[in-house]
């Protein structure tokens, strides 16, 4: 038996696509955020941009520049390191009162307030030779975009995504592009058959 010719052809309103393209990007996006917002993604994505940010800062950027780098590194692996004994010690004497404990984590309160005043130094050195760098200031604001957990920002992401799909799919149907980027597996190409019309 030889192949059916479908002689049907489907209109669609460019404002119907758009309606189909915002409801699977909402569930596209719902899933999205529902693995976003894991702590173990996050923590992952965090450490990514971290060493992506440290490579660019080592092949770019000069050596005092990464030395500065290391030791803001350094001094918060200090007040870390710090901050987990003066916890273990309040855990293993709750016995003791406030002005014990205090005497108990004196030492270490004295270190860490003084890692925090080197590290603060060392950030104001970095945020001035970071003034005109304008990689660091790009990708900071597209982290805060991508991470972040307002309503509205969310909401202008979600617009954004539905715009770009729509205007991606309404240029290969409406270019030359469309035999070759969008056919339907079955005996009718896309262009044959569908036609999206404007609204």
């Amino acid at each position: 038996m030889g192949n059916v010719i479908n002689d049907y052809i489907y209109i669609f309103h460019n404002s119907t696509l758009y309606i189909f393209l915002y409801i699977l990007i909402q569930i596209l996006l719902f899933i999205l955020n529902t693995i976003g917002n894991n702590k173990y993604v996050q923590n992952f994505f965090f450490k990514l941009t971290k060493k992506i940010k440290k490579f660019y800062n080592y092949y770019m950027k000069s050596a005092h520049y990464n030395d500065i780098s290391k030791k803001i590194e350094i001094s918060q692996k200090k007040i870390e390191k710090y901050n987990k004994i003066i916890d273990e010690n309040k855990k293993k004497n709750k016995h003791l009162n406030e002005y014990d404990l205090m005497i108990l984590n004196g030492k270490y309160t004295r270190k860490v307030l003084k890692e925090e005043k080197i590290l603060n130094e060392l950030i104001k050195i970095i945020n001035n030779e970071n003034k005109n760098n304008y990689f660091t200031k790009i990708s900071d604001t597209i982290l805060l975009f991508l991470y972040s957990k307002n309503i509205l920002i969310r909401h202008i992401k979600t617009q954004i995504y539905v715009v770009i799909i729509f205007l991606i799919l309404n240029y290969f149907v409406n270019n030359e592009l469309r035999e070759s980027c969008l056919k339907i597996h079955s005996h009718l190409k896309f262009k044959n058959n569908f036609k999206i019309i404007p609204s």
